[in-house]
């Protein structure tokens, strides 16, 4: 898309104003303060339906609605209407938004797809670099960084995908925990209710053919819920009797109550305690053993998909022979040793888990008796202990995460799994029992703890059922976030190497003189994005650390043109450049001329400075024609800026003589000889008389730059000579030639330049004598310029400084001046 025609009405701080950029690069430039943002303003409103100045941070209380059309106009009066050519659509579209309905693009005719294309490019907001947000690209964090460019490349679908995968993953895994947790209580709670110290299959098999023969049924082959009172008939003597519990089951729970305060299971979980804390402290401590736990799925694919040619298998860079596999399989040892580690931390946390586990179920058990016989003050103790227990093993779901407790001691730990004044409670409990139920038959017990244990196998059976699920889809899910993330480093990782390649071209080029051996680091670095420079190769640094501000604004530049160059066939052919020149120097500015013109030739830009000898060297390097180039002045609120096109100073000369005014256009001729031959000399590193005053006289200029170029045009002939190339000497002493010849008119004219500017009664030239000298100095300004590009021509040098070619931009123009070694003897 190109703007051949842009209107603006009532607008920001533009009543109306029309622009006919034709659809090649146009500049507008003006003062602070007269009305250039306000063009960009209505060119972003046109293709978003927003204004992103009016957004974001310290925009509180502005709006689009109350601030987007002009302040003496309603909203219903603002619009803004482009007149532009798309690829494959034959004739010129009309685009119109209107304030009133920001969220409505027309186009006019319909083109089918159209739109679309370019409001979803448009949402992006790659179309427009204003000063305000070069910073977002160089001193951002390195997530929103990522975002923000992720955001320009129309790919942050790919970190939502993956945040996506790595939120299931994360749920699932979750899940797993806590279904492995549930089955560890259900376990728990059938070796309480058995009397086991541990779990298995055999012994619950066997303690329930034991109830089942007191019932008088027969055996079982398999413990199951569903089979646990199959063909067994319940004793009639619990059917006459309503009691609080069966005495035999609560004596059992209390005798496994009081067991957690014996010496061996108090120093066997002392001693888990202790060893979990170091573990886990050894490896919060090291981010590397945390990092190499993450990645060893990783490494360990990598090292399979490693071959002969040594190159990484993720990002294609080369390594010598065996050196990569070496690296990796040293990562690896390191992360099957955290995971050796991680694997012991787990089971340490599922013993104490587990112990944790039986005595809550016996509490939750003889909740029910406590609550009858036992005081409140004791009932309500007994309810904090399990409670204390149940975080307690919360915390050991996650070990590496959540456990110990924030600032809970080894000491507290040790008596929240067995408190001093446990054993008084549990007593009264007992005897408080014992005097008021009548003990059961051992067909009423046997009952009782069928009915328990077909309650516990009921839901270990469900927590099994949920660990299988939810463990092999967490496993599942794993390898999936890996393999996603695998192949998302090895695409951005190819995406981010293109635009940081053109990043480091870009500013090696903008900065030749003083950082030519410039890199850069531009990688994906978990959700984030890592951006280093090189400091005069000292190493890569964050851009903010070393650089100065204008550094820093040219590596946003920079930066921003490597991510536009990345859009190639890009719906919006658009770039907005918005007074970024604000902290780049002279130099550096000519230079981004010259990277504009030469590596951007199909790209049109709306350029705005308030900077008018930047205005101009965009003319004079070819990026822009005289006539696509807008001065904007005098604004006011009323009517907005006042507008001056602008002409190329030979049209302003060519039109004093039309008037017959020769003294304007020889003060003109000579004025512009000065700036320009003062480009010239810049250009071409011709040396100039040193002033402190600034105040150089043409002859001071003129003189330096013929000069250079005939010696440039010398060494570009030795040089051709020097390698028989005869095509390029040909044309080279037809160039001498006709320099030659152009000097001669010039040396013959010159003298009537000075005498013409000011009164003399001895001296009275009229248009048509002086326009032969004008005609003479304009074809000798023409020797300096491409006659394709139009751009000066400049030297290129080398890092030893010296001349190597002298070129223009698109490099129709490429002397060599570097002869042929001469050959050895």
């Amino acid at each position: 898309m190109r703007i051949l025609e842009l209107e603006i009405q009532k607008v920001r701080g533009l009543p109306n104003l029309k622009l006919e950029p034709g659809g090649k690069t146009f500049v507008v430039h003006g003062p602070n303060g007269s009305g250039k943002s306000a063009i960009v303003d209505a060119l972003d409103f046109l293709l978003t339906g927003s204004i992103s100045r009016l957004e974001g941070r310290g925009t509180k209380g502005i709006s689009l609605a109350r601030h987007g059309a002009h302040i003496d106009y309603e909203r219903k009066d603002a619009t803004v209407q482009a007149r532009i050519e798309y690829p494959g659509v034959d004739t010129p579209l009309t685009l119109t938004r209107r304030m009133s309905r920001p969220k409505v693009l027309v186009c006019d005719p319909h083109a089918p797809g159209v739109l679309e294309a370019i409001e979803r490019q448009a949402a992006q907001g790659l179309h427009a670099l204003t000063r305000r947000e070069i910073l977002r690209f160089i001193t951002a964090e390195a997530s929103s960084r990522a975002d923000q460019i992720q955001a320009l490349l129309d790919i942050s679908a790919v970190e939502d995908v993956r945040a996506t995968v790595v939120s299931v993953h994360g749920e699932l895994e979750r899940k797993s925990r806590e279904a492995s947790s549930a089955r560890d209580r259900a376990r728990a709670a059938v070796r309480t209710t058995i009397g086991a110290d541990r779990y298995d299959d055999d012994s619950v098999l066997q303690a329930v053919n034991a109830d089942r023969r007191t019932l008088g049924a027969d055996p079982l082959s398999a413990a199951l819920s569903a089979d646990l009172k199959r063909d067994v008939r319940r004793p009639a003597t619990i059917v006459a009797r309503r009691r609080p519990c069966n005495v035999e089951l609560l004596e059992a729970d209390l005798r496994g109550l009081r067991g957690v305060k014996e010496q061996p299971p108090q120093a066997r979980l002392r001693k888990a305690d202790l060893e979990l804390r170091q573990l886990i402290g050894d490896i919060r401590s090291s981010p590397e053993r945390r990092r190499a736990l993450d990645v060893l799925g990783l490494l360990e694919a990598g090292i399979a998909l490693v071959d002969e040619t040594g190159r990484c298998p993720l990002c294609d860079k080369p390594w010598p022979p065996g050196k990569l596999r070496a690296h990796l399989e040293q990562k690896l040892a390191l992360a099957k040793e955290v995971k050796e580690t991680h694997d012991r931390i787990r089971r340490l946390a599922g013993s104490i888990s587990e112990s944790i586990a039986s005595t809550t179920e016996l509490l939750r058990r003889g909740a029910t008796a406590a609550s009858t016989v036992l005081a409140a003050t004791e009932v309500e103790w007994l309810k904090s202990w399990r409670q204390s227990l149940e975080e307690l093993s919360a915390t050991l779901d996650d070990p590496l995460g959540r456990y110990p407790p924030r600032e809970v001691t080894p000491e507290q730990v040790q008596r929240m799994l067995a408190p001093r004044e446990i054993l008084r409670p549990l007593r009264r409990l007992q005897s408080a029992v014992a005097a008021t139920v009548t003990r059961p038959s051992p067909e009423e017990t046997a009952w009782d703890r069928l009915t328990a244990l077909q309650e516990n196998l009921r839901a270990l059976e469900a927590a099994d059922r949920d660990l299988r699920l939810y463990g092999q889809s967490d496993r599942r899910a794993l390898i999936l976030q890996q393999t996603f993330e695998e192949a998302r480093d090895k695409v951005l990782n190819e995406l981010y190497d293109s635009v940081r390649n053109q990043f480091e071209r870009f500013y090696r080029e903008l900065h030749r003189t003083d950082e030519s051996a410039f890199a850069a680091r531009l990688e994906p670095d978990g959700a984030g994005l890592r951006f280093e420079v090189d400091f005069y190769e000292r190493g890569l640094h964050s851009p903010q650390a070393l650089h100065s501000e204008g550094h820093q604004d040219s590596m946003g530049l920079c930066l921003y043109l490597a991510l536009a160059d990345a859009f190639s066939r890009s719906d919006i052919n658009l770039i907005i450049l918005d007074d970024v020149m604000m902290s780049i120097d002279r130099d550096h500015r000519k230079q981004v001329s010259h990277l504009l013109k030469t590596f951007f030739t199909d790209r049109q830009f709306l350029i705005t400075t308030h900077d008018t000898t930047w205005a101009r060297e965009l003319q004079q390097d070819g990026v822009v024609e005289a006539k696509n180039t807008t001065h904007l002045y005098d604004w006011s609120v009323d009517h907005g800026p006042r507008t001056r096109p602008a002409m190329e100073e030979w049209e302003v000369i060519e039109e004093a003589l039309t008037r017959d005014d020769v003294p304007s256009a020889a003060s003109r001729l000579r004025r512009e000889l000065e700036q320009y031959f003062d480009e010239v000399c810049a250009a071409l590193s011709a040396r100039t008389p040193h002033r402190l005053d600034q105040r150089w006289e043409l002859e001071d200029l003129m003189s330096p730059a013929i000069g250079r170029y005939r010696g440039l045009l010398r060494a570009a002939k030795a040089a051709a000579q020097s390698w028989a190339d005869r095509e390029a000497l040909e044309t080279l002493v037809e160039q001498d030639g006709t320099f030659s010849q152009i000097l001669l008119r010039v040396n013959a004219e010159k003298w009537a330049v000075n005498p013409s500017v000011h009164y003399s009664r001895l001296l009275d030239l009229g248009s048509e004598d002086f326009r032969p000298v004008c005609e003479a100095f304009r074809d000798l300004c023409d020797v300096f310029r491409c006659t394709k590009c139009r751009a000066l021509l400049y030297v290129a040098v080398d890092k030893q400084r010296q001349d190597v070619a002298l070129r223009c931009n698109c490099e129709s123009v490429n002397w060599n001046l570097i002869k042929k070694p001469s050959a050895t003897p």
